[in-house]
């Protein structure tokens, strides 16, 4: 990825010092060197913007809860923090919107940043998990607790952020992301969590859309 240094290509990942938490490095590809991009802050899930110069980042404080931050990968400022609520699973949009799973009064919703403004909640309806955005910015991925299920069942969901129906894209262990170049969506399904899927579908999409009919 770009944006550490002009003329450098690295790769960013988690060195766990715990099950659920480590410190975030940066590989450079061609040498091998490394260097911890947030030292000493305990990262448990971070995504890095579209132009690759900052990192949205939830990281653990002393209290063992999670808040989301900001900084520029350069390391050319301080962090800035982005929640006083707990939140977790921070993802940009196309345009460096950033989202993320907050928690109010115990049940959990995803949320829009700002700097410099208050978080709205994007969408009023609960979520479990928060998985992702699409490409352009247009849909929110979501885990929930199915409806019509009273023995805890899940559902995979896109929520549209322009407002309107969410659409129900598969049920329990399945996954859904886009492809970097949001030609095609990826469904994997038969995902737990100490298993690979037993298969996996790659959807082509129209030109002009985020999701296949």
């Amino acid at each position: 990825m770009h944006g550490l240094a002009d003329r450098d290509v690295f790769l960013l990942h988690l060195i766990r010092e715990r099950e659920r938490a480590g410190e975030l490095w940066a590989t450079d590809v061609e040498t091998g060197r490394a260097r911890a991009i947030l030292p000493g802050r305990q990262v448990i899930g971070y995504d890095i913007a579209r132009d690759g110069t900052q990192v949205a980042f939830a990281a653990l404080d002393q209290d063992g809860s999670s808040h989301v931050w900001l900084a520029r990968l350069d390391g050319s400022d301080t962090p800035r923090r982005l929640t006083e609520f707990v939140a977790d699973s921070p993802r940009f949009d196309a345009t460096s919107n950033i989202f993320c799973r907050g928690f109010d009064n115990g049940t959990s919703f995803i949320y829009r940043l700002h700097e410099g403004h208050a978080p709205e909640k994007a969408i009023q309806q609960p979520v479990l998990f928060f998985l992702t955005t699409s490409p352009v910015g247009d849909w929110l991925i979501a885990r929930v607790r199915a409806a019509e299920a009273a023995d805890g069942n899940h559902a995979l969901v896109a929520f549209p952020t322009a407002g309107g129906s969410p659409v129900r894209l598969c049920d329990n262990s399945c996954d859904v992301d886009w492809t970097p170049n949001g030609k095609s969506l990826v469904i994997r399904l038969g995902v737990a969590s100490s298993n690979p899927p037993t298969k996996t579908v790659v959807v082509a999409l129209e030109s002009g859309t985020t999701l296949p009919p």
